[in-house]
């Protein structure tokens, strides 16, 4: 049997929601301005999905909420997604995509790829290249916003797996334009329906920087002759003892080590269990 599509059709569901679903996003400070801008848009936007749009600039909030109107169940989700994209600092004629069908959108926490601050700037300015940017949008077919912390992206289901693969194999060193490169050659076959393994013609790339070669540090073994100090010499030869200044020395020595042990004496002796 064919298979059919399910065609969504609101004349179908004639009685409202029984409970108000609501969802409230934070935002940063700096977005007010645009979104004083914008906000006129944002509201028509979500009026015509018959969702309840509500911005508070004094608490840097954004909320949606379903309305007696609404008769789609998955259009609050989708709503939620939005804002968040918005509270991100996605353009709104980008993040307005997320209501049509057939759109996803995610969020990659980018900051907890990298090992440090330094590799993750680096690798982020890597990224950021125009030439690459514009390319993985072009051939992903995605929206994509690299944040301080995250990177957002809006596309369909195919093309945000494919962004959302670029973007996190580049912040584990690999560099983007070999994986764009692999990316048009996979959209090549694809095309072509060419048939069997594709890893023949996939490009192998190999690392041609030379690693730095370290000594290796001898740990844990004692050096095989251990010079005499000067005092070792002299006492061998006997002129240690020929100075008074040691003599003297070697005295207050002893004395201290028979106090010492006088001291041990009387702390034991406390110790001792008394005779019944």
């Amino acid at each position: 049997m064919p298979k059919t599509e399910f065609v969504y059709d609101e004349l179908k569901f004639k009685n409202k929601f029984l409970e108000t679903s609501e969802f409230e996003v934070l935002f940063p400070k700096h977005r007010c301005k645009y979104f004083e801008s914008v906000e006129k848009y944002i509201t028509k936007a979500l009026e015509m999905k018959k969702i309840k749009f509500e911005i508070d600039y004094e608490k840097c909030t954004m909320k949606v909420s379903t309305t007696h109107l609404t008769r789609d169940p998955y259009i609050i989700i989708k709503a939620n997604e939005m804002i968040q994209l918005l509270g991100k600092g996605l353009l709104l004629e980008h993040a307005v995509k997320i209501l049509d069908d057939g759109m996803l959108s995610d969020i990659v926490p980018i900051h907890m790829l990298a090992s440090s601050k330094k590799v993750f700037e680096r690798r982020r300015q890597r990224l950021l290249n125009p030439k690459i940017f514009n390319s993985l949008q072009l051939i992903t077919k995605c929206n994509i916003l690299i944040a301080n912390k995250t990177a957002c992206i809006v596309g369909d289901h195919r093309g945000l797996n494919d962004a959302k693969k670029v973007i996190i194999r580049c912040f584990e060193n690999s560099h983007p334009a070999f994986e764009l490169k692999e990316l048009i050659i996979k959209k090549k076959l694809l095309r072509d329906g060419e048939e069997g393994d594709w890893e023949r013609f996939l490009p192998k790339i190999k690392k041609t920087h030379s690693k730095r070669k370290t000594k290796s540090r001898i740990t844990g073994n004692m050096p095989e002759e251990i010079r005499d100090r000067k005092e070792d010499i002299e006492m061998k030869t006997g002129e240690f003892y020929k100075s008074d200044k040691n003599l003297e020395r070697m005295k207050s020595l002893e004395e201290r080590r028979i106090k010492r042990e006088e001291i041990r004496k009387k702390r034991a002796e406390r110790f001792i269990a008394p005779e019944e």
